[in-house]
């Protein structure tokens, strides 16, 4: 058996390999309602519909939760999409519900610019993921580029939705740095979130 907190070879000898970082006691778990690539074969009581997402929140939202992030689904198809009028079926609801409380949607790569943008645009949420490295998810991939970043961030900003960074791997925190907070475009606090398994 080895202490994995330190190693023993070669000049790092002694060094603790994983310090505790400086993060406040206090943190804030938001719920991911229904992510963009599950299903109901994957889970059968993985929500689909907007009614199922709305009262999957609801549920989240009585019971404390101070964020919740909502991804909305094809009625016919059950795939993502970004279709406003079924972010705010649910949405809408829930901020009249819950208005001290954090709504979150991912504003990540739809058709177009204006549908991909329409709930930062309504004012319908708070925050959104911005995803600074390419990432498989299934079959699919995810490359933005550097100018798209740097203006996503700007644009989300001047709307007043928080962009946050989406954090598959180390990567993205390199990344973010290079493009989003040496450039000064990202603005403090910085939002970080992780994706285990992504």
């Amino acid at each position: 058996v080895t202490d994995i907190t330190v190693t023993e070879y070669g000049p790092t000898k002694g060094i603790e390999v994983q310090p505790k970082w400086d993060l406040p006691e206090k943190i804030v778990i938001k719920v991911a309602i229904t992510g963009a690539f599950f299903s109901k074969r994957q889970n059968p009581n993985h929500p689909i519909t907007t009614q199922e997402i709305l009262e999957s929140a609801r549920e989240a939202l009585k019971a404390g939760a101070p964020a919740v992030h909502i991804h909305v689904r094809d009625p016919k198809t059950g795939m993502p999409t970004h279709k406003i009028e079924l972010y705010r079926e649910i949405l809408v609801p829930l901020r009249k519900e819950f208005p001290d409380r954090i709504l979150d949607a991912c504003c990540v790569f739809g058709p177009t610019h204006h549908e991909t943008f329409m709930p930062v645009e309504e004012g319908l949420i708070d925050i959104t993921p911005v995803n600074t490295t390419a990432v498989y998810c299934g079959d699919s991939l995810l490359a933005p580029n550097p100018k798209f970043l740097m203006a996503k961030t700007h644009y989300l900003q001047e709307m007043g939705c928080k962009p946050e960074i989406a954090v598959y791997d180390t990567g993205d925190i390199d990344n973010a740095y290079r493009w989003l907070i040496k450039t000064g475009i990202l603005e403090k606090p910085y939002y970080w979130i992780v994706l285990p398994a992504l």
